[in-house]
């Protein structure tokens, strides 16, 4: 019976893969730089050291790296691209498969960019070895000993990606044992992530309300676990929650009620225990301890946040500039470090506010407790209702014990 129950279950497991498509990038860039040998160096008495921006840690560039910048561009791009519908898994990206017609067009667009940009810079390449040369003159012998010909660094050049659809081998079916599972893992992994930069970008420090500039996390998220609903059934209520979080923002702005629901949802989903917890269905508080009434604050607000965030330019845009395409590339979220900071402290806090909010009120032990239809009735006028209630807060302690494995 348990055999059957195994091959049952993995069985199943099989079945959701049928639904992912593996996409592999491929993509080889040259560095435009060798390894520093001894030659490179002059020691001893009238000795000098390479100059700084031609050789570090031991390389030597024998080519401006700026002009590379745009090689590393698209492959950052097609990686970004693939994760806006996709998880890491395999050393590739596991993707819905009705999503390819929209991740492929983008795909072949950055890869024909990418060809464009090659031609352009071998046409180049003489002129930007001897500019560079003449940028360093006190290291142009050590530069030239090392110029790679034109030929060679085309080889060096390579832009592809692959398409492959995940499926055992009769015989060897147990190898895929927990695939879906790990990609399970990895999506709330990527939830935990974001929803943590946002709660650390726009909901500390006292602030009362976020522009709509912030909806573009949720509707990131919203995008890549819509795809992936089938990984497993909890999904389906984070879906729900993420609907419900971009509602929100129908009138742009988000504060009162519907600020504090966005903070609390930011801080749950970012919290490993609590996030599981909500997605087996758990209510771990009384999400009456909501409330409408905000503390009057002085802190920067999201607009703040937006404008110290440098803009660097995309060494695509004069390339995309200079060759128009028919395939026109999508705005995809910029990628970020992970958030490192545990946000236990967060949680005490954000209940601590509530508990604030909750003294300023008039006591009164005979008045029953207004619901949640009247404390969204009731809000300011400048509030925006929200049709959708607030989420459960999460527990400050459990004794349930999450069976990870179970995923």
């Amino acid at each position: 019976m348990a055999v059957q129950t195994n091959s049952a279950s993995l069985q199943a497991e099989i079945d959701k893969l049928d639904g992912v498509a593996l996409i592999n990038i491929d993509i080889v860039n040259w560095a435009g730089q060798v390894s520093l040998s001894a030659s490179d160096l002059q020691l001893g008495e009238g000795g000098r050291l390479p100059p700084e921006k031609a050789a570090q840690l031991g390389n030597k560039k024998i080519c401006d790296p700026h002009k590379l910048n745009v090689f590393k561009a698209v492959k950052e791009r097609m990686r970004r691209h693939v994760l806006d519908h996709g998880i890491s898994v395999m050393n590739g990206y596991a993707v819905p498969i009705d999503r390819l017609p929209k991740i492929i067009p983008v795909l072949d667009d950055l890869v024909q960019k990418y060809h464009v940009a090659k031609h352009e810079f071998l046409a180049s390449y003489d002129q930007a070895i001897a500019d560079w040369i003449d940028e360093n003159p006190d290291f142009a012998e050590e530069i030239r000993r090392d110029v790679k010909p034109v030929s060679e660094v085309a080889g060096r050049l390579r832009a592809a990606y692959q398409v492959i659809k995940l499926a055992p081998v009769a015989g060897a079916e147990d190898a895929l044992k927990g695939t879906a599972t790990g990609m399970s893992h990895e999506l709330i992994k990527n939830v935990r992530e974001e929803a943590g930069k946002f709660y650390k970008k726009f909901c500390k420090d006292g602030a009362n309300s976020v522009d709509a500039r912030t909806r573009s996390t949720w509707d990131a998220l919203k995008l890549k676990v819509s795809g992936l609903t089938f990984l497993d059934s909890k999904f389906d209520r984070l879906d729900q929650m993420l609907d419900e979080m971009l509602a929100l923002y129908t009138n742009g702005r988000v504060e009162g009620q519907g600020f504090l629901t966005l903070k609390h949802n930011a801080l749950l989903l970012s919290m490993d225990d609590e996030s599981y917890l909500y997605l087996e269905g758990a209510d771990t508080a009384n999400a009456d301890a909501v409330q409408t009434d905000l503390p009057v604050v002085t802190t920067p607000s999201s607009e703040a946040a937006f404008a110290d965030e440098p803009d660097d330019g995309d060494p695509l845009d004069a390339l995309e500039a200079n060759n128009p395409t028919a395939t026109p590339d999508v705005e995809v979220p910029a990628a970020t470090d992970s958030a490192t900071e545990t946000l236990d402290d967060d949680l005490d806090s954000l209940f601590g506010d509530l508990a604030s909010m909750l003294d300023d009120q008039p006591a009164d032990a005979d008045a029953p407790a207004p619901s949640q239809e009247a404390v969204v009735e009731n809000a300011d006028a400048s509030t925006p209702s929200v049709s959708s209630p607030a989420m459960p807060a999460p527990a400050l302690a459990t004794d349930k014990m999450m069976d990870w494995g179970a995923w």
